[in-house]
């Protein structure tokens, strides 16, 4: 740039440039009073052109002097620590954009105490050169914008990591909690959006090996599905399942997805029109905790000794496992009564119940099979299902306990 330009021009420049950019995100930018007190802007989420009170703080800087400290990778910003303590303890989550104004390109960083650190007087962040503010860097401002939906509304399930060697999937599993303000479809549109955007950076993996093939790439693609409880997840009454995909993921390995409510960032909802006839239905059969004891006390002490008996009959330990004997024995089983629906202070046991005779289930399962074809990997299968089953008999036999 061959002549100086003004700071005053130079603010100016950034401010345009970055509304500009919000503009193409379809995100709203409103620029703060001229007053100066570290945040010059904020951004505020959209949802199919809908604003949705998501906000984020936003402190601009323009002009050559923001990069003086930069390389191809980083860029160092530097900034006081009244700054540092104004930014830190703001009720918003704040972003630095640093605008390059010859090649109108925009950085952003977050700056909070996580990334910020102290050099002497002052405090430092690392803002990578790949954080351009362009349509890709969309679902990431939606993940760090100010949360709609508060943590205690809803409950996480389960959480799993289901990425293969060439993409990063996860998965969750939520439950909505009662409260004073009903859910809407709106709310759970929010709460699936929000649950996205912490997945795709989620740190859970299911392996080591997961870890390392994946720990340095967000998710590319994330599933969602919301419950009103643990029983209507196990009865398939969902709310509504969600699954997002990564634009940019190549065809080939683009999941077969189902149909819904789309969006241009990739995300399908799903709802689930017959979800409160079911749950009707499986509230009607929600039976008295006495009642619900009453019949797991009776699958207790029905499986316990059928997998006590058998457990240690592998061949890999006391010798060749009677394999007819236990499908006989299993017969039992046959002879339980019909699940009932527990009351809500029986939910954790009540899938426990579930889990064991699953368990169970397979059990029998890969017993027939070894019968058929005496294949060491039916006799393998049959002994994990067996140690399966006989923890969970641990579990209930602590979970009728604590319910009592």
């Amino acid at each position: 740039m061959s002549t100086k330009i003004a700071s005053g021009i130079l603010g100016d420049m950034g401010i345009a440039l970055t509304r500009f950019r919000c503009g193409q995100m379809d995100l709203i930018f409103r620029e703060k009073p001229t007053q100066d007190y570290g945040i010059d802007a904020e951004i505020e989420i959209t949802r199919e052109g809908i604003a949705t009170g998501q906000l984020i703080s936003v402190q601009i800087k323009c002009g050559p002097s923001q990069f003086v400290e930069a390389n191809e990778d980083r860029i160092i910003f530097r900034f006081k620590e009244r700054h540092y303590d104004y930014w830190t303890q703001h009720s918003l989550p704040v972003i630095v954009v640093l605008v390059d104004p010859v090649e109108e390109v925009c950085f952003w960083g977050v700056v909070n105490s996580s990334n910020a650190t102290k050099v002497k007087t002052q405090y430092m962040i690392e803002v990578p050169r790949s954080q351009v503010l362009n349509a890709s860097a969309r679902q990431q401002l939606v993940a760090i914008a100010t949360p709609l939906i508060a943590s205690s509304a809803y409950e996480v399930i389960e959480e799993q990591d289901q990425s293969t060697s060439f993409k990063r999937v996860v998965s969750s599993s939520l439950k909505l909690l009662p409260s004073d303000k009903p859910w809407t479809q709106h709310s759970v549109r929010q709460l699936i959006l929000e649950r996205t955007g912490e997945l795709r950076g989620s740190s859970y993996y299911r392996s080591e090996q997961s870890e390392a093939l994946h720990s340095t790439s967000a998710a590319s693609e994330v599933w969602v599905y919301v419950y009103h409880s643990e029983h209507h997840k196990a009865r398939g009454a969902y709310v509504a399942r969600a699954l997002w995909v990564d634009p940019e993921l190549s065809e080939d390995l683009r999941p077969q997805g189902f149909d819904g409510e789309g969006d241009p960032t990739g995300m399908v909802i799903d709802w689930n029109d017959e979800a409160q006839e079911l749950i009707r239905l499986i509230d009607e059969r929600r039976v008295p905790k006495s009642d619900y004891l009453e019949y797991a006390r009776k699958v207790f002490g029905t499986v316990e000794p059928l997998v006590s008996r058998h457990r240690y009959l592998h061949p890999a330990q006391h010798g060749q496992a009677n394999y007819p004997e236990f499908i006989r024995d299993a017969e039992v089983l046959q002879d339980l009564p019909e699940e009932p629906v527990p009351p809500h202070e029986c939910e954790r046991l009540g899938q426990r119940v579930e889990e064991l005779l699953a368990y169970l289930g397979s059990a029998v399962i890969f017993a027939q099979r070894v019968v058929e074809g005496d294949k060491q990997t039916d006799k393998v299968a049959f002994e994990d299902y067996l140690n399966d089953a006989y923890t969970k008999t641990i579990i209930i036999r602590y979970e009728i306990d604590l319910v009592v």
